[in-house]
């Protein structure tokens, strides 16, 4: 049964550009990303943010492991990255929390759009394809 359809949509010359010169992934640049997941049916809150956590938790504490465990040029360990990935987990959790708190039900038709800009903030606009309603949720 379709639930929704997602699409992510990135500045292509952007990503090619940091593809071609440091070989990352789409996932690892720091172009400008939209993740666009359109309803299909409805589906209540409770039911749709369990599947977004599922789907983001391991992700978010991937990071913040591998932000916590970054070495220097020198292979040295550095203690205020470390600081900084579990700052920035608890951040991404809370703003996971905001996010449930006010979004409600979800019905067919209605988009919710996360914007990763290239500076790392994330906006979230979630509702009908006509009235989107905004909020930054998180920094990268």
């Amino acid at each position: 049964v379709d639930v929704y359809r997602v699409a992510l949509d990135v500045d292509a010359d952007a990503w090619r550009a940091e593809r071609d010169s440091k070989g990352v992934s789409v996932d690892e640049a720091t172009c400008k990303k939209v993740l666009t997941i359109d309803m299909l049916r409805d589906v209540d809150a409770k039911t749709f943010f369990s599947a977004l956590e599922e789907a983001l938790d391991p992700r978010i504490r991937g990071i913040a492991t591998n932000m916590a465990t970054a070495e220097n040029d020198e292979g040295n360990f550095m203690a205020a990255t470390a600081e900084a990935a579990e700052v920035a987990e608890e951040a991404a959790f809370d703003a996971l929390s905001d996010l449930r708190s006010n979004l409600g039900d979800l019905k067919k038709g209605d988009q919710v759009k996360l914007t990763l800009e290239t500076d790392g903030a994330v906006t979230v606009e979630a509702g009908t394809t006509d009235d989107l309603s905004a909020s930054t949720v998180f920094q990268r």
